[in-house]
């Protein structure tokens, strides 16, 4: 299924049964496209506005909700189809010798960077070859 000039797909979200068929279809469609779904949910008002602003706090735990609902939709749908799981990381204290034998070993070309449990950057294959000097004693760390 390949539209090469669908790159934006807005696909609206009420959380009825439907929402969840419709969004796997368009989280593949944006994934063959390289494109990028946006998921917009409008909260319904309980209380009609009697011109004047009426946001108060009765409409905060319905966005609340709504906010968590659409996060674990976009994790379930949309984020497994671009992103994955548990990838292995380098740690900015190690060596670029180990970041380099990883990325061998797991055939990647690049590798998230962390610090503690922070993402903190991307390190590449390039970045360790650039290496100039003794690689065991080279460290990998943020510009």
């Amino acid at each position: 299924m390949s539209f090469p000039f669908i790159k934006k797909i807005l696909c609206p979200v009420d959380f009825d049964q439907s929402a969840e068929a419709v969004l796997a279809i368009v989280a593949k469609l944006a994934s063959a496209n390289d494109g990028t779904v946006y998921l917009p949910h409008v909260v319904p008002m309980a209380i009609p506005p009697t011109g004047m602003p009426i946001y108060v706090d009765i409409y905060q735990g319905q966005e609340e909700a709504a906010g968590a609902r659409l996060s674990e939709l976009a994790h379930k749908h949309l984020v497994g189809h671009w992103m994955t799981a548990n990838p292995t990381t380098a740690d900015c204290t190690d060596t670029r010798a180990a970041v380099q034998a990883r990325m061998t070993e797991g055939n990647f070309r690049w590798m998230p960077m962390r610090k503690e449990s922070h993402a903190i950057g991307i390190i590449t294959d390039r970045d360790t070859r650039r290496t100039s000097g003794d690689l065991e004693n080279s460290r990998s760390r943020p510009r």
